[in-house]
């Protein structure tokens, strides 16, 4: 009898890390949405228009002390597309199975099932040495634009990352932009 290979679960990790940001470029964009000349992608309330912004940070950590020094570059996109996303509530990640089951039971109550996402709308990549670490985010605009006023400052900025690692995927769990240094806090 052969034996089958079953893949293994393994416990999502949870990591932190304190980065400096060295510099910093933008770009703004404003165009025709490229949606409205594909017939198969646009629709009747297709947006005409194409405002967005595009923050890139570069960055070395500072914590934890094994990861000392290495390198970070995030790309974060700022677009009203995103602002529904951001508005969703827990009650839009209730997961209905099958109207026919009931719900999971626990001490003879019925518990709610929701699929929360992992992180926010976006990812990091799992670094091939020498190099950096690149994660990009999908925010709202007003967030990005609040980004830009604070980079605006001429004082250090700092990121404080809050990551998942399941399986051999890293989310994002928390993005803050700062000036006072994590590490201090």
């Amino acid at each position: 009898m052969v034996k089958r290979k079953t893949k293994r679960q393994t416990q999502p990790e949870y990591f932190f890390s304190s980065i400096i940001v060295e510099k910093h470029t933008l770009a703004i964009n404003a165009s025709i949405n490229h949606e409205i000349n594909n017939e198969k992608q646009r629709g009747s309330n297709t947006k005409l228009y194409d405002l967005g912004a595009r923050l890139e940070l570069y960055g070395r950590c500072t914590y934890p002390e094994k990861s000392r020094d290495e390198p970070y570059h995030f790309t974060i996109y700022g677009s009203s597309s995103q602002e529904y996303e951001f508005s969703r509530t827990l009650n839009d990640c209730h997961v209905i199975e099958n109207w026919e089951k009931p719900y999971p039971t626990k001490k003879g109550m019925s518990k709610l099932v929701y699929n929360v996402p992992d992180g926010l709308p976006g990812m990091i990549q799992l670094r091939q040495r020498p190099e950096p670490w690149h994660g990009w985010l999908f925010l709202p605009s007003q967030t990005v634009t609040d980004m830009i006023v604070l980079l605006s400052r001429d004082v250090p900025h700092y990121i404080d990352l809050h990551l998942l690692r399941r399986e051999r995927r890293y989310h994002i769990k928390g993005f803050t932009l700062q000036t006072s240094d994590p590490n201090e806090e």
